[in-house]
Order: C-alpha cells, then structure tokens, then sequence
C-alpha cells in the first residue's frame, strides 16, 4: 500500500468516528472531546492513539497498550545503568502523570490540552522471528502539549509502530511495541523544551523518561 493509500485510510477512519474529523492535523483552540472508533485494523488504533492525547485520556490508552506492550528507548535516550525500554505499568504511569496528575516532586505540570499529528511512511508485515501476523508502521510524529503553567513543549520523532492482534485471532488490534528511532523535527523559536533538557529537539524517549 503506497503511503498516500494509508494516509487516506487513517484519515477515513477517523471520519467514520468523528462525524467529519478526517483529517490528522494539528487541533487549535480548546480541547475537544475525540470519539473512539472499532480497532479492526492497526489504523484505528492509530486513530484512538490520536485521540487519547487529544482528550488526554489515560483509560483509552490502556485499552490501547496489548498485556505485554513495550516501548523502546531511541539510542540517543539510552541512559546508563538505566533501562533501555519501559514496559506497560510504566507507560500507563506516564500517561496518567501526563494527563492528570502531574509530577509535582519534579515541577512537572500535567498537560492541558494536546495535539498530535501522524505522517505515515510504510506499513509491513512483522517479519521478525516469533511475530507472525504481526503488522508494522514508520511514522514521522509531531505532538504539541500545552500545560497549565503556561508552557508550551513539542515532541517529535520518527516511530516504529508494531501491532498484533488481541486476543489471537479476535479480530480487535492493539499496539504492541513502540519502537522510538529519535527525534526528526527541530523545535521552533518560541517553544521551550521540556525542563529539565537544553536541547532544543525532545523526544518521545524524553517525555516518557521524564513523566512515567
């Protein structure tokens, strides 16, 4: 499937959700609450990822982790002496600090309105050895997250998505593995980094270290 194909195909997706919301740009203005759709296919969990962050939705996004999820550090976020990957328990601490809770020991504010944008580059088939029926997408990701001190972060990165169904053979698609390659989007003047890195450029890697 040619990467126009699949574009048109999350964008379908979403508009059989959302009654006209076929598109995967960027919302503006206040938060808005994103319906969820079937999870027949590997797009609409893509879809539902979407619209978590959109309504910051911490208990759509466990529905959308499988029982064994994993996400994997980029190599420029590999800290050592720590772990290169978080598993599920991690993941769903950092959406429910990102959303809701915040980290108050670290000056970490939650979110307070957030939108998140997909560019898909491929869409394989899993081929690695133990992966049957596996599927997997490269997707270029820029997430914009406003927070309730006022701040503004962008987070951006090319990501290796891999889906497997759940339960085997059930038909209802979950995500997997999260596989972070780093950052590829610079962040533009006026938008701050998230404390406490300098860099201009944060990764997902740098979001989830900081918040799960």
């Amino acid at each position: 499937m040619r990467k126009t194909d699949l574009i048109l195909a999350l964008a379908a997706a979403l508009a059989v959700g959302c009654g006209g919301c076929n598109d995967f740009s960027p919302v503006v203005g206040p938060p808005v609450s994103y319906p969820y759709i079937s999870m027949s296919n590997p797009e609409s969990v893509l879809v539902n990822l979407r619209a978590s962050y959109i309504n910051r939705d911490a208990a759509e996004y466990d529905r959308i982790l499988t029982s064994d999820y994993v996400f994997r550090f980029a190599p420029v976020d590999i800290v050592p002496g720590q772990p290169d990957s978080l598993l599920r328990g991690d993941e769903m601490s950092f959406a429910q600090n990102l959303f809701h809770d915040g980290k108050p020991a670290q000056n970490l504010p939650r979110a307070s309105q957030a939108s998140l944008v997909f560019t898909i580059q491929s869409r394989d088939l899993d081929n690695r050895v133990g992966h049957a029926g596996w599927q997997k997408y490269v997707a270029s990701t820029d997430l914009t997250l406003h927070f309730v001190d006022g701040n503004t972060t962008r987070v951006t990165g090319l990501e290796w998505f891999y889906f497997k169904p759940e339960p085997a053979g059930s038909g209802t698609w979950k995500l997997a593995e999260w596989d972070d390659r780093g950052a590829s989007l610079g962040v533009p003047a006026g938008v701050r980094s998230l404390k406490p890195q300098p860099a201009n450029v944060v990764t997902w890697g740098k979001l989830k270290r900081l918040y799960h």
